[in-house]
């Protein structure tokens, strides 16, 4: 591949689609450098309130056994410890390097992400400044590659499943919809992205 990148791809699950309503439930990351997985991290993530703010609908998608959110989720500021960590293995320890995160509809994960910091910081209004403001948006670059004709997709038909089926991508057995099968399923897909930008 032309040129040196590495990503930390995330994917949440979530109770629902606003971050400033909806609990942040579970997190899994994948460390991608240039088409290779350095490593995998999941945890769910427990806010540590009586009762989580979910929506049926969400909870219908993801699956997600809220008992063990409960019982085996971690607080958001180890959570972020485990994110800092996964940055900083990503970086080989380099402190000073920025991370940038890549995912598929990249700007949902990050702002329910921002509701785990503002957990730890209420005055958190944007994310650390160790992550770069360039990010890997999926459905944004296949969409510029459906309008540009370099796949034979259609524009309006540009969802993480019919993305999936398209290059040929699929996350682990049972694992469609966890927060780490969809971060590994997005991580191999952008690996085919990028080979099909190739000349």
């Amino acid at each position: 591949m032309g040129g040196h990148m590495r990503l930390l791809v995330i994917d949440t699950e979530t109770g629902g689609l606003n971050p400033d309503r909806h609990s942040l439930l579970e997190v899994g990351l994948v460390g991608w450098e240039n088409g290779k997985v350095l490593f995998t991290d999941t945890f769910y993530v427990y806010e540590g309130v009586t009762n989580l703010n979910v929506e049926a609908e969400a909870m219908e998608v993801n699956g997600i056994d809220l008992h063990r959110v409960i019982s085996l989720g971690i607080t958001p500021r180890f959570a972020i410890d485990r994110i800092n960590a996964a940055c900083l293995s990503l970086a080989r320890g380099n402190t000073e390097e920025h991370t940038r995160l890549a995912g598929w509809n990249l700007d949902f994960d990050k702002r329910f992400l921002l509701r785990m910091y503002r957990f730890v910081n209420r005055n958190a209004f944007q994310l650390p400044r160790s992550f770069s403001r360039r990010g890997f948006d999926c459905p944004s670059i296949l969409f510029a590659m459906a309008h540009a004709g370099m796949i034979d997709m259609d524009v309006g038909d540009v969802n993480s499943s019919s993305a999936f089926e398209y290059f040929g991508v699929e996350p682990p057995d049972g694992k469609r919809h966890t927060a780490l099968g969809d971060a590994v399923a997005t991580a191999n897909l952008i690996t085919k992205i990028i080979e099909g930008m190739k000349p």
